[in-house]
Order: C-alpha cells, then sequence, then structure tokens
C-alpha cells in the first residue's frame, strides 16, 4: 500500500492514497447549521480515487485544498475529544478559583496591616498606630534622617506610632516612635540589657520644628499604654541619647548604669547612650 505525506487538518502526516476523506463544507452550503455537531456536518464518506486531486479537480461539488481537508472521524472519537477538553477547562477553571481566593485573602492581611488606629485626637493633634508595612517603615526611615541626619529602620517586631498636625488646611508629621512588646514566652530575662524579655522603646523622634509642644510626651504616653495592656509586671527599657536624658527622666524614666561610648555611630545624636528604665507597676 502507498502512503504519501500530505496536510491533513493542518497536521503533517502519511495517508494512504485510498482512504476516505470529506472536505469542509463551504459556510454557504447544504451543511452549514453553526449548531449542528461537527459529524452531523460532514457528509457520507466516499472513495475519492487517487488523492489528492489533480489541478483545478473539484471533490463532490466543494473546491478541495490538502490543508482545508480533514480526515473523517468516527463519533467516539470526538467525543474523547470534547470530553477531555471539559476536564481540562475545569481544571484551568478550579485553579482560577483558588489563585483568586489566595489573593483575596493576601489583600485582606494587607488591609489590615495598613489600617491606622486613632490614639489620640484632640483639635490640630492626631496620633496612629500604623502597621509595620513597607510603605510606613519608607516613611519612618525618610523621618527620621530629617531629624537625625542617619537613616533608620523600624526594628522586627515593632510597632509604630506617627503624630500629626494640621496648620494652614494641611497635614505634617510632627514625630513617630517605635516601640516593642515584652515576649512573653521568655521566663526569665537574658543577661543584655535590651532583651526582649522586657518592653523596649527603640526610636523616639520629634520633628525640629515642633519640639518642645508636648508632641515627644504624648507619643510616649500613647505608647506605654500599649505596653501596659500588654503586660506591666516587666519595666520598660531605653537606651536614650545623652541629650534626650532629661525629657525621660522627666517622664519617670531612672538611668541604669554608666553611659555608653558608641565608637561607630553615624549620626552625633547617638555617640552616647545611656541606658534607662521605667517601671510599670
Amino acid at each position: 500500500m502507498r502512503t504519501d505525506v500530505v496536510f491533513v487538518a493542518g497536521f503533517l502526516g502519511p495517508v494512504d492514497r485510498n482512504v476516505s476523506v470529506a472536505p469542509v463544507p463551504s459556510p454557504v452550503g447544504r451543511h452549514s447549521d453553526p449548531k449542528a455537531p461537527l459529524e452531523a456536518s460532514l457528509p457520507p464518506p466516499r472513495n475519492l480515487g487517487v488523492w489528492p486531486p489533480g489541478p483545478g479537480q473539484r471533490c463532490a461539488g466543494h473546491s478541495v485544498s490538502p490543508v482545508s481537508c480533514v480526515v473523517y472521524q468516527p463519533s467516539f472519537a470526538l467525543s474523547s475529544v470534547k470530553e477531555d477538553f471539559a476536564k481540562n477547562l475545569n481544571d484551568i477553571s478550579q485553579q482560577s478559583c483558588n489563585f483568586a481566593v489566595a489573593m483575596n485573602k493576601q489583600i485582606d492581611v494587607r488591609t489590615e496591616e495598613m489600617a491606622a488606629k486613632v490614639l489620640f485626637n484632640s483639635g490640630p493633634t492626631c496620633i496612629k498606630l500604623e502597621g509595620n508595612v513597607n510603605k510606613n517603615r519608607s516613611k519612618f526611615r525618610h523621618f527620621a534622617r530629617q531629624v537625625s541626619g542617619e537613616v533608620f529602620d523600624v526594628p522586627e517586631k515593632n510597632q509604630v506610632i506617627f503624630s500629626y498636625t494640621k496648620q494652614h488646611m494641611k497635614t505634617f508629621q510632627t514625630g513617630q516612635m517605635s516601640f516593642s512588646l515584652a515576649d512573653l514566652s521568655m521566663e526569665s530575662p537574658e543577661a543584655m540589657f535590651d532583651s526582649e524579655y522586657y518592653p523596649q522603646i527603640s526610636f523616639l523622634f520629634v520633628h525640629r520644628d515642633f519640639q518642645c509642644q508636648g508632641f515627644g510626651t504624648l507619643l510616649l504616653n500613647e505608647g506605654l499604654k500599649i505596653v501596659k495592656n500588654h503586660c506591666k509586671s516587666r519595666p520598660v527599657r531605653l537606651q536614650s541619647a545623652q541629650d534626650a536624658v532629661t525629657f525621660f527622666q522627666k517622664c519617670g524614666f531612672q538611668i541604669v548604669g554608666e553611659p555608653i561610648d558608641v565608637m561607630h555611630c553615624g549620626s552625633r545624636l547617638f555617640k552616647t547612650l545611656v541606658n534607662m528604665q521605667l517601671d510599670m507597676q
């Protein structure tokens, strides 16, 4: 039996010269009902003789070309293709639904983290507890550089409080504070002063244009309220810059030990640190 390679339905493959082939009907022919199944729209197979037809030959009243013809397939083969297609479509739909659910969960978590909780609001002054997310961390670094001349990032496991004021129909950031809560899973403190066993205040910045106006005290008091609600049996600790020791002493903190000289510090504000703590009981 001789076989030749011809294009059948766009695919290259060997075809028997005596194979029964049915041409794709023309759009305006007798079998042009778009709702009819594919097997119903094809005429019955017939022996076309030698294949492919010569130039200018016609087959069953239709112009025939190798690319526009299909080999007549039994109905069960087409049904199998339909079932596979429907199965793949269902799998894709299920994967799309799972992806959408996962994305919605991430969006909900993100929205919850970015939601700001108002801690204090009186007149033009407002203090908010905001999430430790990228947007707020960037704002924290920018403000820290304005105040100290050096970039400081929000430490890990820290919460952030921002203070704002309105002047001339505009809102200005006046200060910020980052702090961490006590690790209640620790039964005893470590040797280090800044052990996670204690709640700690990491940074407290007030813009130079708004210093000596009570914003630092407001930030500190609102942060201490959160710390006390979490655990009031452990003292709050911090390492204060030398210039801020008097401020923290007025707020009830006491000096612990001798001042510490920091050899590798870019900001002049933190070349000397003083360990301080506040008893919350």
